[in-house]
């Protein structure tokens, strides 16, 4: 069985573009000040969520 990664939160990534839509900045998450996974999607094509635009809300999500 995998084991679970707690995250500490969600950063944009602008040096990314959106597979789905070609936005930026993509989602990253992060755990102890490192990027543990990069999701190659932008924070509306992550969360469905048109506020997410604003990378400042993803970790409100």
């Amino acid at each position: 069985m995998d084991q679970i990664t707690q995250i500490d939160g969600y950063e944009p990534d602008y040096l990314g573009r959106c597979e789905n839509c070609d936005a930026a900045p993509v989602v990253t998450a992060v755990k102890d000040g490192r990027t543990i996974y990069r999701s190659m999607r932008c924070g509306r094509c992550t969360w469905g969520e048109q506020r997410a635009d604003d990378p400042t809300v993803w970790n409100e999500l």
